[in-house]
């Protein structure tokens, strides 16, 4: 199949919209710079999400959904403690710390 080269290169006509989660924030752009000559962008992670559970016990709301997660474990049956056999070795678990949110962009979730 041969191009021509001339032919015009096409672009996108899609209208893009905001994220809900910008919603109510103010947009600054990346490299924005203050008049210090300072990034701005180091201190948005106000609602930032824990990268680990050490960080996320030394706050209640993610300790309390950590237990909220483990007494529905419980409840739903989906797990049995029995010794491991010499010759397996035990699986890892992670924890995964993830924001829900509502449509307006509001925490619904933990």
């Amino acid at each position: 199949m041969h191009v021509e080269e001339n032919q015009a290169t096409r672009t996108s006509v899609r209208q893009r919209f905001a994220s809900t989660r910008l919603a109510g924030h103010e947009v600054t752009p990346d490299n924005l710079v203050n008049e210090e000559g300072e990034f701005v962008h180091f201190a948005l992670l106000a609602y930032a999400e824990p990268i680990n559970y050490e960080v996320a016990l030394n706050e209640d709301v993610w300790k309390n959904a950590m237990i909220e997660e483990l007494n529905s474990v419980n409840r739903n049956n989906t797990w049995e403690l029995t010794e491991l056999p010499a010759s397996k070795k035990p699986i890892d678990v992670k924890w995964i710390f993830k924001l829900k949110l509502k449509p307006n962009g509001e925490v619904a979730k933990h």
